[in-house]
């Protein structure tokens, strides 16, 4: 995965998310590597180059890191999701005892299975998309390749796709907390 291989050279580890979060943090060591791998390959190069300003023999405009900010914001979020999934699961294990009405337990049953479709599907499959997308930046980083412009078109789809998740597990946890508090 080119995300994680850009990331192991940069942070000199091999743990994903700790990567990602290096990263975040560090953009300016992926500039300097792209500006070193510049000077390695020109014996005298005209002028310094930098990640956000245009060459002829390497491009990198500044929505494209708009962009990558965007998809590590959305990772984070996501895992912020995950660990708020547990927390409902047990929010749920802890207080679903003292709910005994039918339509209580079939909103308790309503919550447990969206618990476990976030958890199992949605959130994670946000994630891999993310991840691959991030992986599409890492490769053309690469290979500096600015005809590639396969970034650029999934990441509309996919911004819209995460916000649209943000909007519908607020929803859920506006619901699941206002059916909590009943039993409180």
């Amino acid at each position: 995965m080119e995300l994680v291989y850009l990331t192991t050279k940069i942070t000199g580890s091999k743990n994903e998310k700790h990567d990602i979060d290096q990263c975040r943090d560090k953009w300016f060591i992926i500039e300097h590597l792209v500006v070193n791998k510049y000077l390695r390959s020109k014996q005298q190069p005209k002028a310094m180059i930098s990640v956000l300003s245009t060459t002829s023999k390497y491009i990198l405009q500044p929505s494209l890191l708009d962009m990558h900010r965007q998809s590590l914001a959305w990772l984070s979020a996501s895992a912020l999701w995950k660990r708020e999934l547990a927390f409902f699961q047990k929010l749920l294990d802890t207080h679903s005892p003292r709910f005994s009405a039918e339509e209580d337990k079939q909103k308790i049953s309503h919550f447990q299975n969206l618990i476990i479709y976030y958890n199992g599907e949605v959130v994670d499959g946000l994630r891999k998309k993310l991840r691959d997308h991030e992986s599409q930046l890492a490769h053309s980083l690469q290979k500096e390749n600015e005809a590639d412009t396969r970034y650029y078109n999934d990441h509309r789809g996919l911004m819209e796709e995460a916000a649209s998740l943000e909007h519908s597990f607020s929803d859920l946890k506006h619901e699941l907390f206002t059916f909590i508090e009943k039993a409180i």
